[in-house]
């Protein structure tokens, strides 16, 4: 089986060359998410080919010095789109490429190869391309579909063009299981794979560590970072630390924080092999995004993955989104609001070491059997099979 796949998704070496020479940084987990895909889905197939949008932006630097057109990682064929930064022109110029260049290797094919297209919707150029390409040659469509449209702020047009993908396409991989009652598709194929995880991630759980709480990811107060700021200062142990790691509009108010107590520490936007160390290093990591608003029924914190995975313990809020088999890995804030997150955080930093080391590698065990990426891409791959054989008895 080959399989084309289009996302904002590239190559390591590319995003790592991407990450070092842009001042905004690209985003870490939808570069993650969907490489770890593609690896899984090429574990268990004869070809990946994919259509990268890569993620550059207007801070990049040396990018058409630095970016080979096409790169392969075993049976896995990244094709770089070129980026432009004209947004008008490099939308016409992604689905373009991708529309042209599907077509022309489907036509070589000539119907003797078993293919399936898979697209994220949060790229919606090569996703259209991709999707009307395939229609073309009557091969199946499966969406990846991380987020609902009408949680975007953006245009009609996008808005429309991902809804009538939606509507139209043969299967979808999900976030969570209240996504498919929200799009209505109960009745066409649908898996939930709500992440994956590196199985190359050293596994080896760190005993001494920091005093510190740790969160990375969007410094935004939807996202519950000025309540957990506001937690921690209930916290009158003079040893303990706050790190925390990332961009967004609390990045102020933060280094403001960390001016006034000096055990705020901010980190800014940091490689991810960086967060990894630091994730290992602290005595906690905190998800604290609220569990009220709408949109966490449909969406799975991409970070509580790659905590678990740590071997460090972790503290959530009970999001919908967050399926309860987890759970028994997780502490967990019952109470929301600062105090309320407060008395939690010291309930768990006065528990014994051991135990909190014991229940940290639980959690770690748990991930890296049930989701790794080998796994999860085995579930994936017979996921596409069904959808190939339903379309084809049509």
């Amino acid at each position: 089986m080959t399989v084309f796949y289009t996302a904002t998704v590239c190559s390591k070496k590319t995003f790592d060359n991407i990450f070092a020479n842009s001042v905004a940084k690209p985003g870490v987990q939808v570069q993650k998410f969907n490489y770890l895909i593609i690896k899984g889905i090429a574990m268990h197939s004869e070809k990946v080919i994919v259509f990268s949008k890569v993620p550059a932006n207007m801070t990049t630097k040396l990018l058409g010095h630095s970016i080979s057109e096409t790169e392969n990682e075993a049976n896995v064929e990244f094709k770089n789109i070129s980026w432009l930064k004209s947004k008008v022109v490099k939308t016409l110029n992604n689905f373009f490429i991708v529309l042209t260049e599907t077509i022309k290797k489907l036509r070589r094919m000539k119907n003797t190869e078993t293919v399936v297209s898979v697209f994220d919707t949060l790229s919606v150029s090569t996703s259209l391309a991709l999707f009307l390409a395939s229609k073309i040659f009557r091969v199946p469509t499966v969406i990846v579909l991380t987020d609902l449209p009408e949680f975007f702020k953006s245009s009609w047009l996008w808005k429309n063009s991902l809804k009538f993908i939606i509507k139209n396409a043969d299967g979808y991989i999900l976030l969570t299981e209240h996504m498919a009652g929200k799009l209505g598709v109960n009745d066409k194929p649908y898996i939930v794979i709500e992440g994956l995880v590196d199985t190359l991630r050293p596994t080896e759980v760190q005993m001494q560590r920091k005093r510190a709480l740790f969160y990375a990811g969007g410094l935004y107060k939807e996202y519950g970072v000025l309540k957990l700021m506001k937690a921690f200062e209930y916290l009158k142990d003079n040893d303990l630390e706050l790190w925390l790691a990332g961009n967004g509009d609390l990045v102020d108010y933060i280094q403001q924080a960390s001016s006034r107590d000096k055990r705020i520490k901010y980190l800014g936007v940091i490689p991810n092999e960086k967060v990894l160390e630091l994730e290992q290093m602290a005595a906690l990591l905190v998800n604290p995004r609220p569990s009220d608003q709408e949109f966490t029924k449909y969406s799975f914190p991409s970070k509580l993955l790659e905590y678990m995975s740590s071997g460090t313990p972790v503290v959530t809020t009970r999001l919908p989104g967050i399926p309860e088999e987890y759970f028994k890995y997780l502490f967990v804030f019952e109470d929301e609001t600062p105090e309320g997150m407060a008395r939690t955080l010291d309930e768990i930093l006065r528990k014994d070491q051991e135990f909190l080391i014991s229940f940290g590698r639980s959690a770690q065990e748990f991930v890296l059997r049930e989701k790794n990426y080998v796994v999860q891409g085995e579930k994936i791959v017979k996921f596409l099979e069904t959808v190939i054989a339903l379309k084809n008895s049509r």
